[in-house]
């Protein structure tokens, strides 16, 4: 697709050619077009009253030498929707409309989206050709297939499409062996079969249903299996056979517009998808293992967001200290734990309270996992070719401090450059949040000396320092007394004496819960909020362990402390517990 299809009148000419506009009315579009670039003159004219979209429609295919379609009683094909993701149709506004050996032509309302149709002539292997209709009637098809995909998908069980798919596949593909053994145009053609499409869509389908944050599909040199991680845990889900697998691969690899030909090295990517109107992001690494290539897909959105601090899971106790620590004009605060522990969401939560028309917060990113009304948000890019074309962190945060910020929102501290750039912020006016990678809110002082950062210059900028972990909640639905033993306790790090006699409980496992006995997570913090005693010990070099015990006397409860609240009000399963001691 290029310039072969463009005319060389434009839109304002043709439809004067024609007698459907003059002279005056053309002038009087393009001056309201000099005041709002984004207005088009067309859409001007139809918002005017002075022409229709069919008029407009029927003038673009004129412009771009292709043939105009009415489609108010056309529908799509299921095999031709199969070949395009959903968040591209819904993305760039087309549909397929035929196909004809290797020219796949789309049904659009917009002819100048050249770059939409070059990504889908690229995902689809396809030459790409358009006709054009009225945007009102192509908005409607494509409402009407997202629905009707939704739809298709809650009403089919991902086994039953396994067993399509098995059927499908084995009878082209027998007597392959190898995971990766498929011929390539063979594995195009079956990623874009309309059962792989189905399997793919209804596995993610029942990943959100479920709650589940990541998807892990892992290859065996049996099959592959599929597994959901809830609430923390990962629980076996689905079988696929082995000689559907690289189809089921090079469909989620062509949803990321990956390479689907590289087999060796691994790659990231992701994609969007509308569900019942929520946008829901997944982001997906591919990683080559000794059978083949595995995939996670993280899964953002899908639960919402909660952006109320207290009901992150906070004692009021550590909230007055966490809030004391934000509320400051200026300084750094720090929140640190694992991947999947919750820090984004404390840091999105604490955002909002300080989000108002007179505060400026700009974030930077990797990735911006949510969008925030009212902030700025920044997101981190890699250029692999062109590595000075990147935007890193470091140079991304200089330039925000050159937009004049209040709050400023660094997504991770990973190197001493970050590091320095954050302090100083700190040091001159900025309340600065920042996550950085630590055991506990105190080892982020040891971590902060390991970059190489002076210790008289964070001292001085931190505010308070808060790590945190996720527990899992025992479902309320089942919940009864269990009976626990000596071991447990001990590894619990629980006085045997005090607390044999005990009730803690677990979940027995029941439909809310989907048997699993706990129903959703919350977070335990420990809050290390800093005092000019504690900035001095920075200061003096102290070992971690005495920063540690002056900060318990100070107020700071553990992250064991945090979780034993939590098992003995019987909120929580004392499992969770003895995760925490062991760390």
């Amino acid at each position: 697709m290029g310039s072969e299809f463009i005319s060389k009148k434009r839109i304002g000419e043709i439809l004067m050619s024609k007698g459907l506009i003059t002279s005056q009315q053309l002038q009087l579009a393009l001056e309201v077009q000099r005041e709002n670039r984004s207005k088009r003159v067309g859409e001007i004219w139809i918002e005017a009253g002075i022409i229709n979209e069919e008029i407009l429609a029927r003038a673009l295919a004129t412009q771009f030498n292709v043939p105009y379609v009415d489609a108010s009683a056309w529908s799509p094909k299921e095999d031709l929707l199969a070949m395009i993701p959903e968040d591209l149709i819904n993305l760039n506004q087309v549909l397929p409309y035929k196909l004809e050996q290797n020219l796949l032509t789309l049904i659009v309302h917009d002819p100048t989206n050249v770059a939409g149709f070059q990504m889908i002539s690229r995902i689809t292997n396809c030459k790409v050709s358009f006709v054009v209709t009225q945007k009102t009637i192509l908005s409607k098809l494509i409402a009407k297939v997202m629905a009707s995909a939704e739809q298709m998908l809650e009403d089919v069980a991902v086994e039953d499409v396994i067993k399509d798919v098995e059927l499908s596949v084995a009878a082209k593909d027998a007597d392959e062996d190898s995971m990766d053994g498929l011929q390539l145009d063979n594995i195009k053609k079956q990623s874009n079969d309309s059962k792989i499409v189905q399997l793919v869509n209804r596995l993610l389908l029942q990943a959100i249903q479920e709650r589940t944050t990541d998807i892990h599909i892992e290859v065996t040199p049996k099959d592959a299996i599929v597994r959901f991680r809830i609430d923390g845990d990962l629980y076996d889900r689905q079988h696929v056979p082995k000689n559907a697998y690289p189809a089921v691969l090079s469909r989620v690899k062509i949803m990321c517009d990956m390479d689907i030909t590289e087999r060796h090295i691994p790659q990231d990517g992701g994609f969007k998808v509308q569900l019942k109107g929520k946008n829901i992001d997944f982001r997906v690494s591919i990683l080559p293992s000794i059978y083949g290539q595995n995939v996670v897909i993280r899964i953002l959105g899908a639960s919402g967001l909660e952006l109320k601090l207290s009901e992150l899971g906070f004692e009021e106790h550590d909230l007055t200290r966490y809030q004391k620590g934000i509320y400051r004009p200026y300084g750094w605060v720090l929140v640190t734990g694992p991947t999947g522990s919750g820090k984004t969401t404390t840091l999105y939560s604490s955002l909002s309270i300080l989000n108002n028309r007179e505060t400026k917060i700009i974030t930077v990113e990797d990735p911006v996992e949510y969008k925030l009304a009212g902030i700025h948000q920044s997101q981190v890019r890699i250029n692999k070719t062109d590595p000075e074309k990147s935007l890193t962190f470091a140079k991304c945060l200089r330039s925000i401090l050159r937009q004049d910020p209040d709050v400023i929102m660094i997504g991770e501290i990973r190197d001493y450059e970050t590091a320095e750039i954050a302090i100083q912020a700190s040091l001159t006016g900025h309340l600065v949040f920042a996550t950085i990678h630590a055991n506990t809110s105190v080892d982020t002082i040891g971590r902060l000396q390991n970059i190489g950062i002076d210790s008289y210059l964070f001292a001085a900028a931190l505010n308070v320092t808060l790590a945190q972990r996720l527990v899992r909640k025992i479902c309320p639905e089942c919940k009864e007394r269990t009976e626990i033993q000596k071991e447990h306790l001990i590894a619990a790090n629980l006085d045997v004496d005090e607390y044999m006699d005990y009730p803690f409980y677990k979940g027995r496992g029941c439909s809310s819960c989907s048997s699993r006995g706990v129903l959703g997570r919350e977070a335990i913090f420990e809050v290390l909020l800093m005092s000019d005693t504690l900035r001095q010990m920075i200061i003096d070099n102290a070992s971690l362990i005495a920063i540690r015990d002056t900060a318990i006397k100070e107020g700071m409860r553990t992250l064991w402390e945090s979780a034993r609240t939590k098992v003995l009000a019987g909120t929580s399963p004392l499992e969770d517990l003895i995760k925490v001691s062991r760390d």
